[in-house]
């Protein structure tokens, strides 16, 4: 194989592979399986260097990562815009994520069990839930957009969607 056709196959193999990272996290998040394993499997199943095959995984998901920040901050600001939050309550949103974001980076490798996983979330978000009541923040307004017909995380309902 050609180095342009093992490129072509890495990038074609990288984006399909992106769209799993997610399953993969999520899967990842109760196992003790290190998040480069697909990386390494498609590597091994296409006989391609293991270490170019995780670099492109790794710059999409740095890409991916990045547009998700921006489009976050742009809802954010179209939300001062139409006056149903301040400046200093977006610049309190954004480090609140920041900060959030950075936890479940430094948290990615815990070995948890799905009771103690559980437990954690449900103790962040009501975290999250008294941060945002203390600095008059509704927390409806700054969820993610999801598409048209979505539903929320794991299948269920998104509110208002009952």
């Amino acid at each position: 194989m050609t180095f342009n056709k093992k490129l072509a196959t890495i990038g074609t193999l990288g984006v399909v592979g992106i769209s799993s990272v997610g399953f993969v996290g999520i899967t990842s998040a109760h196992s003790n399986t290190s998040g480069d394993a697909l990386p390494e499997k498609i590597a091994s199943k296409f006989n391609l260097n293991k270490d170019e095959v995780k670099k492109v995984f790794e710059e999409e998901r740095t890409s991916h990562e990045a547009e998700r920040q921006k489009s976050f901050s742009d809802k954010l600001q179209k939300l001062v815009d139409e006056g149903k939050l301040t400046a200093d309550q977006k610049s309190k949103v954004e480090a609140k994520f920041k900060e959030m974001h950075e936890q479940r980076e430094a948290n990615k490798d815990s070995n948890l069990t799905k009771e103690q996983h559980r437990a954690e979330m449900k103790t962040h978000r009501d975290e999250l839930k008294k941060w945002a009541d203390e600095n008059k923040i509704d927390l409806d307004l700054i969820q993610p957009d999801k598409p048209e017909g979505k539903m929320g995380g794991h299948g269920g309902p998104r509110k208002g969607m009952e």
